[in-house]
């Protein structure tokens, strides 16, 4: 997707923002995790809450903007060399579009040198919270004080490498795909020929404007990757890759690799 910009959210900036970050998190947390209270009750407390917060030098609120529309939020804090992974939600619409991956490499650009360790918490009705915190190789240590969420850490170069990364689980390598780079670069003559490709190499017509792709590990990968059976198991283990599974190669990854690997090479 295009037109995704990030920024910081400064005190001095309209409270009005404040007021549309809470409507993202109401929408998208009073059914999965409920706090029994009316709407005008969570707002003033969310809001109390994020004021006083913003005190801390230390915390800060990264603002996802798809073109003009105000589409998410990202909170994170650091604590001596831990980065404290708080808070991200995205309007519903705007979910599993490639703004994942992005969010965090701007991110990563703000955070200091001697940083090592991240941690975050995933409220115990929220599996998908869970789910995205397994896969980025954190470990469960535990719950929090009110007990509703879980606590995860991990080592901060592990996220990095593991968000960062241009290769697919099945160990492909992203970086050299026609349609990653087309779609990094937003250039339709590259699309074309990735296009072209399909079509000569697979049989497969793909309009123009479906060939789009962040990579293998992004929440915005082309049409007929979506359903990766490597992605799917790797996740289910809790591996970055299939070179880490104590089975590899499987039959499956050597078929895979045997039909598909020196076809599928586009640079």
């Amino acid at each position: 997707m295009n037109g995704i910009s990030f920024s910081i959210f400064n005190k001095s900036d309209d409270m009005g923002i404040l007021n549309a970050l809470f409507d993202i998190l109401y929408d998208n947390m009073h059914v999965i995790a409920p706090t029994g209270d009316s709407y005008a009750v969570d707002k003033q407390a969310w809001l109390s809450y994020i004021l006083s917060d913003l005190e801390n030098p230390n915390r800060r609120i990264v603002l996802i903007n798809v073109h003009t529309e105000l589409a998410g939020y990202f909170m994170y804090s650091l604590r001596n060399t831990t980065f404290m992974m708080e808070d991200i939600q995205f309007m519903p619409r705007y979910q599993g579009v490639g703004i994942f991956r992005k969010l965090y490499r701007f991110v990563f650009t703000l955070i200091p040198q001697d940083v090592k360790f991240v941690e975050a918490q995933a409220n115990k009705e929220n599996f998908k919270s869970q789910g995205i915190c397994n896969h980025f190789g954190l470990q469960c240590i535990g719950v929090n004080k009110n007990g509703k969420s879980f606590r995860y850490r991990g080592l901060y170069q592990d996220l990095k490498e593991r968000i960062l990364s241009t290769c697919c689980y099945c160990g492909r390598d992203c970086s050299k795909c026609v349609t990653y780079i087309a779609t990094q670069n937003n250039d339709d003559a590259l699309r074309a020929k990735a296009q072209k490709f399909y079509k000569e190499t697979f049989k497969m017509d793909i309009p123009l404007k479906k060939i789009n792709c962040d990579g293998g590990r992004s929440d915005n990968v082309i049409t007929f990757c979506k359903e990766c059976p490597f992605a799917k198991c790797c996740k289910k283990k809790n591996i970055a890759s299939c070179s880490e599974c104590p089975k590899y190669p499987c039959r499956d990854i050597s078929e895979y690799q045997q039909k598909y690997g020196k076809k599928c090479d586009q640079i």
